[in-house]
């Protein structure tokens, strides 16, 4: 992960006379536009080690961060030499996913656990489950994963200079600026979209926000 804070040497220089705390929440702001318009962001999570008899497992380990739904899953034998991965349904809810009709899955149950389905047995003792998810950045959040700050730099920056640069009657305010940078902002938001579906999907999910999001 990387902090915010990585942000504000080049917003300082850019925009000058803006109070840190003023940057810092834009910063913040535009990360949450940028993500909500875009999306979200999939990534990787830790992976669980499945016990026997165990049905839910926690899967929020990021603090900067809320999983919204699960975009994949599998599960894996660390004792076989190769990657062998097993993959998993996805199901919208519990019910569907004890009412044994499609096979080995998992579901949300709320914002910090995920339950495997059916129960793992003894066979499953100590694989280990991963899981792709789309989620969302919190609202204080102080820090972002690596390759958003990688690769979308710029135009996270493009949208804090827009916010900053449009604020009424401040001693940098600048309508013009702020006009370019937000049009900048938007093209890059299409672009993350664009990306994101491409790049871990090969269809739009039908979903819906849950009621944690």
């Amino acid at each position: 992960m990387k902090p915010i804070d990585k942000w504000m040497p080049e917003i300082r220089t850019a925009v000058s006379g803006v109070d840190d705390a003023v940057i810092k929440q834009t910063i913040q702001a535009t990360l949450r536009e940028f993500f909500t318009r875009g999306g979200g962001w999939k990534q990787e999570l830790d992976s669980i080690t499945l016990r026997e008899g165990r049905e839910q497992y926690t899967i929020n380990p990021q603090s900067q961060g809320i999983v919204l739904y699960p975009d994949q899953a599998w599960t894996t034998d660390p004792n076989t030499p190769d990657d062998n991965r097993t993959p998993l349904h996805i199901y919208p809810s519990e019910a569907l996913a004890n009412s044994g009709g499609w096979g080995n899955g998992i579901y949300m149950v709320d914002a910090n656990t995920i339950g495997v389905a059916p129960v793992p047995n003894a066979a499953m003792e100590g694989k280990k489950l991963t899981i792709v998810a789309l989620w969302k950045l919190l609202p204080d959040c102080t820090s972002v994963p690596d390759a958003v700050f990688d690769n979308w730099f710029d135009e996270v920056m493009d949208g804090v200079k827009g916010k900053l640069y449009m604020m009424p009657n401040k001693p940098w305010s600048n309508t013009a600026l702020g006009t370019y940078h937000g049009k900048r902002f938007n093209l890059g938001i299409g672009r993350f979209r664009a990306m994101m579906r491409k790049g871990y999907t090969t269809a739009e999910p039908a979903w819906r926000y849950p009621s944690w999001a």
